[in-house]
């Protein structure tokens, strides 16, 4: 439909010989808009010229921006990401693309912000995540009429990333040190699950199914705030039988399971402190708790899993997430040299009668 309202008003929205007009309506109404639109168009087959005019194209980027965080980042994203997206306009965005005109941010201008984010020295991944946030901003202005067309958002390349985890030693190490009985659990937890430290805070005996020894990970607490998990994927991860017996001797019928001694729930800057404090006691070098869940899983890796297999305990969504732990497997990889001191047998030939076998040309 070409007429259409946008904020209070009738707009005419058409293309007449490969050319767009968007033209206000003079009568605010859908009726008067139609009969308008015709009027135009027969001014078009006469070869008259019209003004297209299109306002929402001059808005400029920081007050779109503006709207889009309360109208679409708010509703739509946690907390967390919400600030994320909020910071990313403030301190990058909005300081290069805030005064600019929504319709003439292109291709040149975009390339020219990643040049000088990239000599400000921002890593390739924090540019990238920059990027999706303007990407999603403006693809928003595109559904919403702003604009009318997407610019395009090349990501740049990201190098492998490195990524710290501890030996089995380190592993052992850590839990045999008198941590405490909840301290011990969630550590243990995190080891033989992958659980990120939100998941961990917003786990629930609900959740424990000691029948199936299955734990359900559907809950994430950040700073207070009980969500999904991230990426909003539900998840089952089985219980190694240390981590079911741990559980088991502490078992309740409801409520968090890993809470601090005043049985408050766990946020992040206790958790991290109580991590250090743990491995300062084991004498190891201070980590966070993502190393935990790296170590889950290169250990499974280093042990042969499969890495779609270790894709669904993370829940990665994506493979290419997973990928990184696959250079640990060295299982695989003896497997594929393994191939190569395997006899080879001549095709279409015998080995021993040097009879020709198979369907031979006649």
């Amino acid at each position: 439909m070409s007429a259409r309202q946008l904020r209070k008003a009738w707009w005419i929205d058409f293309r007449f010989d490969r050319q767009r007009y968007r033209v206000r309506s003079p009568e605010n109404s859908r009726k008067g808009a139609v009969a308008y639109e015709a009027v135009l168009r027969q001014k078009l087959v006469r070869g008259e010229a019209i003004r297209s005019v299109t306002p929402e194209q001059d808005q400029r980027f920081e007050d779109f921006a503006a709207e889009w965080l309360k109208v679409y980042a708010a509703p739509n994203n946690k907390p967390t990401t919400v600030r994320s997206k909020e910071m990313a306009l403030r301190v990058h965005l909005n300081p290069h693309f805030g005064k600019t005109p929504l319709g003439d941010i292109g291709n040149l201008d975009i390339e020219r912000f990643k040049t000088i984010k990239k000599h400000e020295g921002l890593s390739p991944k924090s540019l990238n995540n920059i990027l999706s946030v303007l990407r999603t901003c403006l693809k928003s202005a595109v559904e919403w009429g702003y604009l009318e067309s997407l610019p395009r958002i090349a990501v740049v390349k990201v190098p492998p990333q490195a990524f710290d985890f501890l030996t089995e030693e380190e592993a052992r190490q850590l839990l045999q040190r008198n941590l405490g009985e909840y301290w011990h659990d969630m550590i243990l937890c995190a080891l033989h699950t992958g659980m990120r430290l939100g998941e961990l805070s917003g786990l629930d005996w609900r959740d424990i199914d000691f029948d199936r020894r299955v734990i359900t990970v559907q809950h994430s607490l950040v700073e207070g705030v009980l969500g999904s998990p991230k990426n909003h994927r539900l998840r089952y991860v089985p219980m190694s039988i240390p981590l079911y017996e741990s559980l088991l001797r502490s078992r309740k019928t409801e409520g968090f399971v890993f809470v601090q001694t005043s049985g408050l729930p766990f946020h992040g800057c206790y958790a991290w402190r109580g991590l250090c404090s743990a491995t300062e006691r084991a004498g190891m070098r201070r980590i966070g708790w993502h190393v935990l869940r790296h170590t889950f899983a290169s250990h499974l890796a280093m042990k042969g899993a499969p890495i779609r297999t270790i894709q669904a305990l993370l829940g990665h969504s994506t493979i290419q997430m997973t990928e990184r732990y696959s250079h640990l497997s060295p299982a695989s990889l003896q497997t594929a040299i393994s191939l190569l001191d395997m006899p080879t047998l001549t095709f279409g030939v015998h080995e021993n009668s040097g009879q020709q076998v198979g369907n031979a040309s006649r």
